[in-house]
């Protein structure tokens, strides 16, 4: 029961189950700072109550539980984005979604072909040449670590985003949000490069700072230059995008295999899961218990 300053508890039927839904702005904004404080929700809306609040009002409007959104948004650059198994969790609940085919997907070529109900099949395809053109290639990260399996994540996102507008409402992959540059703001009093330094140096005042400053001593003290060691060239420098890709691509493995309509389809989505260096060993554990579950389905299908 509620009195105005708890959160909602509502239950879904006569047993006990039952789940937080803040009903006003005052509940979210409570529930958004008791989760902030929680050790389960994921690091980057640790501490973060506006960001979670931002999270759960958008996985509201695409139909998502608050709990949902925190597992499945993440705010990027300060836009909402869902990563690449929650994007595909969405749409296929998605009452015109049919069916996705991403089987053709090579080490050159991301392949994803999607259809709606009552239409044909929509394909795109994201290439090595497209990666390289947006220079998604050639750095430290997960676009060098597993360059398959993020061709593949960006043709379904595009594909998705063409074909349910509707469902995501906005939302982009959380995989695209992450490669997209960010514009640094130009400040209002520019600090002095060391070539503008050097050039006063050399030059001497203006005749304008002269005046400003009088009789003040005008001695330059020499430029001191700070001897900076360059970066050891074995050891290249990893972003914190790996230690949190390891958790997204075995969700998006997972995915992967629950989705598989074929025995050979689901042989090919469980190898490229136990051939990817990323995931752990427990990981690999789980991947080869989702396998014996879907071969068992679809031996009692056969029968």
């Amino acid at each position: 029961m509620s009195n105005g300053k708890d959160l909602a508890v509502q239950s879904t039927s006569s047993q006990s189950t039952f789940s937080m839904v803040p009903r006003s702005f005052e509940e979210a904004l409570k529930f958004a700072e008791l989760m902030a404080k929680s050790d389960l929700v994921p690091k980057d809306f640790k501490d973060k109550p506006g960001n979670i609040l931002v999270a759960i009002q958008k996985g509201h409007e695409v139909g998502l539980s608050p709990m949902s959104a925190l597992e499945t948004i993440a705010v990027i650059n300060g836009r909402a984005s869902l990563w690449g198994d929650g994007m595909l969790a969405l749409v296929q609940s998605h009452f015109a979604y049919e069916a996705i085919d991403e089987g053709q997907s090579t080490d050159k070529e991301g392949v994803c072909r999607i259809k709606r109900k009552g239409e044909a099949w929509y394909e795109v395809r994201f290439t090595l040449e497209d990666a390289k053109r947006a220079g998604l290639l050639g750095k430290a990260g997960p676009w060098t670590a597993y360059t398959k399996r993020m061709l593949q994540l960006r043709a379904r996102s595009f594909a998705i985003r063409d074909k349910f507008a509707d469902a995501l409402k906005g939302l982009i992959a959380a995989e695209e949000a992450l490669d997209i540059p960010v514009t640094a703001e130009l400040k209002d009093d520019p600090q002095p490069t060391l070539k503008d330094k050097l050039k006063v140096q050399a030059e001497g005042p203006s005749d304008k700072l002269r005046e400003e400053i009088g009789q003040q001593d005008m001695t330059l003290q020499p430029l001191e230059v700070e001897t900076v060691e360059p970066p050891d060239p074995i050891m290249p420098v990893m972003d914190d995008s790996l230690n949190m890709d390891r958790r997204i691509v075995f969700q998006d493995h997972l995915s992967m295999i629950e989705s598989a309509t074929t025995v050979a389809g689901l042989s090919n989505q469980v190898n490229d899961a136990l051939d990817n260096p990323v995931l752990t060993t427990e990981q690999k554990a789980a991947v080869r218990i989702l396998r014996d579950k879907r071969m068992a389905a679809f031996q009692t299908k056969k029968r």
